[in-house]
């Protein structure tokens, strides 16, 4: 936030990068000057009250449009599933090197070939157990997957890519 005193009305301002869509589809990237309200005389604001001004413009700017959101959407399973990999799989004082191998074994070999490519709000809890009890004969194959899935759910969940959704919610 700056005052700018040198021409004919003090005033806030501030200087500021904005994403600026072209003609042609693409986006450029330019600086635009903002002016605040006046610093002094009538009508003026304090700096913290031009600063404030200043967050709910910049609040405006950086905040996607529901198009944007709506586009993104909620993340694939495979990204998070990679995110959990090398976190939580890849910190070598949190978990034992055969706990890992097991892990990583089951997300690569099943886990993430089967659901991947799906977002997560796309993966039905019914269709885990399906494909749970369809696929592994013992019952603690299939516990050890449905552990990895919640765990993965649960650092979206935690890491805002999605909400709580299939593998926490399926039971035996």
């Amino acid at each position: 936030m700056h005052e700018r005193k040198d021409r004919k009305g003090h005033y806030w301002f501030f200087r500021a990068w904005v994403d600026e869509p072209q003609p042609d589809g693409t986006v450029r990237t330019i600086r635009r000057f903002f002016t605040i309200a006046p610093s002094r005389g009538e009508n003026a604001l304090s700096k913290k009250e031009a600063e404030v001004e200043r967050d709910k413009i910049l609040g405006k700017l950086n905040t996607p449009t529901l198009q944007q959101a709506l586009a993104k959407g909620p993340a694939l399973f495979g990204e998070v599933a990679k995110m959990y990999k090398e976190g939580y799989l890849s910190r070598d004082d949190q978990i034992s090197k055969p706990t890992r191998i097991k892990e990583e074994s089951h997300l690569d070999l099943h886990i993430i070939p089967r659901w991947g490519k799906y977002r997560l709000n796309e993966i039905p809890p019914k269709d885990v157990e399906d494909w749970l009890y369809n696929t592994f004969d013992y019952w603690w194959t299939r516990h050890a997957m449905r552990f990895i899935m919640g765990r993965i759910f649960r650092k979206a969940e935690g890491g805002g890519c999605g909400k709580k959704e299939s593998a926490t919610q399926s039971r035996k």
